[in-house]
């Protein structure tokens, strides 16, 4: 019973940090460091508002890697500075805080909104690794964003390929999409209409909600489980997810043979503790990064795992998929500051430096997905991707690593 009551906490732990954590807009680090070797990553952060129960850990996952690195020298003995500041779910906040992060000489800078970090990828002067999956907002020439996953739309492609290679009837296999109302939903609707056409297989329509404020989607379900599709893909997030997840079981959805997915940052387990394991049975997802809970023996994973408990007093059964993503992200631009660093010097830094750092880096094994290579071409820290199954509430790889079958944000 205890045990229960943790794992339905987590998400009242989460809040409660959204308060502390606002308290301050810096993190604070080792003592002892000459103040001159300092190098600064900021994080346009997301720790409370709607969003906050999907960006929340990956903001953990960020700062802890730092605090890790810090611990055993750093970089190269370079003392690295997290600054963050919370936007509270409004993406016009962080063009106010990017250009305070720019006074403070940030050198690379996270975030969790597409809608601030397609504007500010416009401005060329600071480089971003945006923590979703990529837009062609985004694209700029040169890039200056580097996103974790490709676009939603080559996602679903990339799961309407998988799902066609397993298909046994003789006709098409036949998807719908249920998008929120921003660049993420309309591309994974654009993407998969694309895709379908590109692969032979059928397109039956879409639905848009909103990203905040839903509370019944029951009309969405059944318009388009009305046009008969194989497949629903879902791209929503938060407290619109859990709504999204909760009416498709009520209505039986998929008791009408209709099998259900929703994108690598919509299907997390925070959402999934909230909707109910019952609920979210049985869906999919298409996700580039671990599933913590189901796969304990990955080398990386251990180091991931002990700092959540040192840091955050989780257990390892309670510590959510998108802590390792900031994790993974962390590492990413400690890596891109490295190879700044060794190509110009310390006394040269510059967030174009670190551009170019981040746009070099190859083969970067972080030891819980595969060796992250990161190229102008392919601006994305991870460039494949599982399905993956809810199995008694557990996030459980289902399929082998795929690479996306197109990238449409990149055309």
């Amino acid at each position: 019973m205890m045990k229960g009551l943790r794992k339905i906490g987590l998400g009242l732990v989460a809040v409660g940090l959204c308060l502390v954590l606002s308290l301050t807009s810096a993190i604070p680090v080792c003592e002892g460091w000459p103040d001159e070797r300092v190098v600064k990553i900021g994080i346009r952060a997301t720790y409370s508002g709607p969003l906050a129960s999907t960006t929340v850990w990956a903001h953990n996952g960020q700062i802890d890697f730092v605090k890790h690195i810090n611990e055993r020298g750093g970089i190269n003995g370079i003392r690295v500075q997290v600054l963050w500041e919370d936007n509270a779910s409004a993406w016009v906040k962080d063009l106010t805080i990017h250009r305070r992060f720019k006074e403070a000489r940030v050198l690379i800078e996270t975030s969790a909104f597409m809608n601030s970090t397609e504007v500010i990828a416009q401005y060329k002067e600071t480089p971003q690794v945006y923590m979703a999956a990529h837009t062609r907002e985004m694209v700029t020439k040169p890039p200056w964003v580097a996103s974790a996953m490709p676009g939603f739309g080559s996602m679903w492609a990339c799961t309407m390929e998988w799902v066609k290679e397993n298909w046994t009837e003789e006709r098409p296999p036949r998807f719908g999409v249920i998008g929120i109302d921003s660049a993420s939903g309309w591309d994974a609707i654009e993407g998969t209409k694309r895709g379908a056409a590109e692969l032979g297989v059928e397109f039956v329509g879409s639905e848009i909600v909103p990203i905040f404020g839903v509370i019944d989607t029951s009309v969405e379900w059944l318009r388009l489980a009305g046009k008969k599709p194989d497949w629903i893909f879902v791209s929503s997030y938060g407290a619109v997810m859990v709504v999204l997840i909760k009416d498709a079981s009520r209505l039986g959805i998929q008791k009408k043979g209709i099998k259900l997915a929703g994108d690598a940052a919509a299907i997390d387990e925070i959402v999934l503790r909230t909707a109910g394991e019952k609920a979210s049975e049985s869906w999919y997802s298409p996700r580039p990064q671990p599933c913590i809970q189901a796969e304990a023996g990955l080398p990386g994973l251990n180091t991931i795992l002990e700092a959540a408990e040192r840091y955050r007093g989780l257990e390892a059964d309670e510590v959510p998929g998108h802590y390792a993503i900031g994790w993974i992200e962390a590492q990413t631009k400690c890596e891109a500051i490295r190879l700044a660093i060794e190509k110009v010097g310390f006394e040269n830094l510059t967030p174009s430096a670190v551009r170019d750092g981040l746009f070099s880096i190859r083969d970067f094994d972080v030891g819980i997905v595969p060796p992250i290579t990161i190229t102008e071409e392919r601006p994305y820290l991870l460039n494949r991707l599982r399905i993956c199954q809810i199995q008694r509430g557990i996030i459980t790889p289902y399929s082998k690593w795929l690479e996306p079958a197109f990238y449409f944000e990149l055309e």
